[in-house]
């Protein structure tokens, strides 16, 4: 495919990336639904036929692939100009902070106000990981340093802590565009994949770096690495059966996630990395091509919900708790019943409230619709987050 090609149809080209952040998304909102009748940190489990189940454990892996469209999405906006970033590193970080910044900060307000106001008891869920509220939490997470802080801090809400990972990845982008500039976007894709991966080593000998997340590292550059192959489409790329890579790297997936990996082998059978291999490799089939794939992640639908899935991110935590507090702890609802509210009533009404939150907190500060690179608009930047 040409240049041209690739450009052609923006909107579906769009469409199918907010496709796959929406999956991305729903597996992560699903898990923690599921979570909330077997919290992982009280080493609760289905048994029975609740083990069918079981699957929803994985769906954490979600982050991962947010983190890879990340750096999918920022490059778009550079993979035509050889690595130069329009405006440079500080309009980059200033237009980032402005996307995902405010309703952050929103998102944090209200659930520290719940928390005061009722959330702040455990009750045996998943819940437990963000109290008590304490006051390092609170600091860590207005400073967005979760993962810096070398003391274990309560996040307001669990699933925060990705938000600081990300906001410190994008510190690194202008770095590897550096390095595209001066030895090529291979290079640039590779060095930031082994320095991640060198990381996770270093995260098995010293735990203490495991809060860095250095494999999320190794995944952005592994996504950036994916769109300059599909955008500049070189020969060795056009001989590669992509499909047929993803489908291995998700069978590698499935394997390492199944399975304990020890530590000293985890950065070599790392899940992440194998989910990376299978996302880079899907995003390039589809963006060179049509097909079934392509539809199905441009399903409207699906579409729309990507368009907030940074909101649904940020906010559906509290929402669950709050679900479990009106409607399956006064009751004590067995297991089923409970797995059943938070599936069917949780996760709908935190969609809804997600939507609404965007509309207030997030679409505001989201630049114009992303354009593809031979646009009369190529200088825009991306900005779609997890």
């Amino acid at each position: 495919m040409t240049d041209a090609a690739l450009t052609t149809h923006s909107a579906q080209r769009l469409e199918y990336l907010d496709g796959l952040r929406a999956l991305a998304a729903l597996a992560v909102l699903v898990h923690h639904a599921w979570a909330m009748v077997f919290p992982p940190q009280y080493g609760d489990s289905p048994s029975g036929l609740l083990l069918l189940t079981a699957p929803a454990k994985f769906g954490p892996y979600g982050v991962a692939v947010f983190i890879i469209l990340a750096g999918f999405s920022l490059t778009l906006g550079v993979a035509k100009r050889d690595g130069h970033l329009p405006g440079g590193a500080w309009t980059f970080i200033k237009r980032r902070a402005r996307r995902i910044l405010p309703p952050y900060y929103l998102a944090l307000i209200l659930t520290i106000l719940l928390q005061l106001l009722w959330l702040n008891r455990k009750t045996g869920t998943h819940w437990d990981l963000s109290v008590p509220l304490d006051w390092r939490g609170v600091i860590t997470n207005v400073l967005l340093i979760q993962d810096l802080v070398p003391f274990q801090a309560t996040n307001v809400a669990y699933t925060f802590w990705s938000i600081a990972v990300e906001w410190h990845i994008y510190f690194t982008f202008p770095l590897l565009l550096l390095v595209w500039r001066r030895f090529g976007y291979m290079v640039a894709a590779i060095s930031g994949v082994a320095l991640g991966t060198l990381g996770g080593y270093a995260a098995a000998i010293f735990p203490a770096l495991e809060n860095l997340h250095p494999d999320f590292y190794a995944l952005f550059a592994m996504g950036m690495g994916a769109c300059a192959i599909a955008y500049r489409r070189p020969s060795w790329a056009q001989r590669v059966p992509w499909y047929l890579v993803a489908v291995a790297g998700a069978l590698g997936w499935a394997g390492f996630a199944a399975f304990a990996i020890p530590d000293a082998l985890s950065p070599l059978a790392d899940p992440d990395l194998a989910l990376g291999l299978a996302t880079c490799a899907l995003l390039i089939a589809v963006s060179n091509s049509g097909g079934v794939m392509r539809r199905t992640l441009s399903w409207k639908p699906l579409a729309f919900l990507g368009i907030f899935s940074y909101s649904l991110y940020l906010v559906h935590a509290p929402v669950l708790q709050v679900v479990w507090l009106l409607l399956v702890e006064p009751f004590a609802l067995p297991q089923t019943a409970s797995l059943a509210v938070m599936w069917f009533v949780a996760v709908p009404v935190s969609v809804g409230l997600a939507y609404a939150f965007h509309l207030v907190a997030e679409r505001p500060f989201m630049s114009n619709r992303a354009v593809p690179p031979h646009s009369s608009s190529a200088n825009r930047n991306v900005t779609r987050t997890p």
